[in-house]
Protein backbone atom coordinates (compact mmCIF):
# COMPACT_ATOMS: atom_id res chain seq x y z
CA UNK A 1 0.00 0.00 0.00
CA UNK A 2 1.11 3.45 -0.76
CA UNK A 3 1.02 5.49 2.25
CA UNK A 4 3.13 8.32 3.42
CA UNK A 5 2.55 7.46 7.18
CA UNK A 6 1.04 5.07 9.64
CA UNK A 7 -1.90 7.37 10.19
CA UNK A 8 -2.83 6.88 6.95
CA UNK A 9 -1.95 3.07 6.37
CA UNK A 10 -3.86 2.40 9.33
CA UNK A 11 -7.27 3.86 7.90
CA UNK A 12 -6.23 2.52 4.16
CA UNK A 13 -5.40 -0.73 5.89
CA UNK A 14 -8.71 -0.50 8.39
CA UNK A 15 -10.52 -0.06 5.04
CA UNK A 16 -9.69 -3.10 3.28
CA UNK A 17 -10.28 -5.43 6.14
CA UNK A 18 -13.41 -3.65 6.77
CA UNK A 19 -14.25 -4.30 2.69
CA UNK A 20 -12.58 -7.55 2.76
CA UNK A 21 -14.69 -8.82 5.60
CA UNK A 22 -17.80 -7.61 3.97
CA UNK A 23 -17.47 -10.00 0.90
CA UNK A 24 -17.96 -12.85 2.80
CA UNK A 25 -15.60 -15.03 1.22
CA UNK A 26 -13.84 -17.67 2.73
CA UNK A 27 -10.39 -17.15 1.03
CA UNK A 28 -10.22 -13.88 2.73
CA UNK A 29 -10.95 -15.00 6.41
CA UNK A 30 -7.32 -16.63 7.33
CA UNK A 31 -5.83 -13.28 5.59
CA UNK A 32 -7.74 -10.66 7.54
CA UNK A 33 -7.39 -12.95 10.43
CA UNK A 34 -3.27 -12.50 10.24
CA UNK A 35 -3.69 -8.59 9.37
CA UNK A 36 -5.81 -8.39 12.92
CA UNK A 37 -3.23 -10.60 14.59
CA UNK A 38 -0.15 -8.72 12.97
CA UNK A 39 -1.78 -5.09 12.41
CA UNK A 40 0.81 -3.30 14.97
CA UNK A 41 3.45 -4.94 12.61
CA UNK A 42 1.83 -4.13 9.75
CA UNK A 43 1.11 -0.37 10.40
CA UNK A 44 5.32 0.31 11.95
CA UNK A 45 6.49 -0.83 8.21
CA UNK A 46 4.77 2.39 6.84
CA UNK A 47 6.73 4.58 9.07
CA UNK A 48 10.12 2.72 9.00
CA UNK A 49 12.22 2.19 5.72
CA UNK A 50 13.94 -0.95 5.88
CA UNK A 51 13.34 -4.23 5.46
CA UNK A 52 14.68 -7.71 6.02
CA UNK A 53 15.03 -8.40 1.99
CA UNK A 54 18.35 -8.74 1.83
CA UNK A 55 18.34 -11.31 4.72
CA UNK A 56 15.75 -13.67 3.59
CA UNK A 57 17.16 -13.39 -0.32
CA UNK A 58 20.92 -14.98 1.21
CA UNK A 59 18.84 -17.47 3.37
CA UNK A 60 17.23 -18.21 0.15
CA UNK A 61 20.43 -18.85 -1.94
CA UNK A 62 21.62 -20.77 1.04
CA UNK A 63 18.70 -23.22 0.94
CA UNK A 64 18.88 -23.46 -2.72
CA UNK A 65 22.75 -24.49 -2.64
CA UNK A 66 21.92 -27.06 0.50
CA UNK A 67 19.61 -28.54 -1.94
CA UNK A 68 21.87 -28.63 -4.87
CA UNK A 69 24.61 -30.24 -3.14
CA UNK A 70 22.54 -32.80 -1.52
CA UNK A 71 25.29 -35.32 -1.65
CA UNK A 72 28.35 -33.30 -0.05
CA UNK A 73 29.47 -35.49 3.26
CA UNK A 74 31.47 -32.25 3.95
CA UNK A 75 30.20 -29.14 5.91
CA UNK A 76 33.66 -27.48 5.45
CA UNK A 77 33.26 -28.28 1.49
CA UNK A 78 29.37 -27.42 1.73
CA UNK A 79 30.38 -23.81 4.11
CA UNK A 80 33.23 -23.44 1.23
CA UNK A 81 30.54 -23.27 -1.94
CA UNK A 82 27.92 -21.67 0.15
CA UNK A 83 30.66 -18.73 1.21
CA UNK A 84 32.06 -18.84 -2.89
CA UNK A 85 28.28 -18.55 -3.98
CA UNK A 86 28.20 -15.71 -1.78
CA UNK A 87 30.79 -14.00 -2.51
CA UNK A 88 30.20 -14.12 -6.74
CA UNK A 89 26.62 -12.45 -6.35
Amino acid sequence: MDSCNSLEGRERLSSWVYSAENYGLAEFANCTKAVHNRSDEIIASFDYDFSNGFTEGCNNKTKVIKRVCFGIKSFRRLKNRILFCSASA
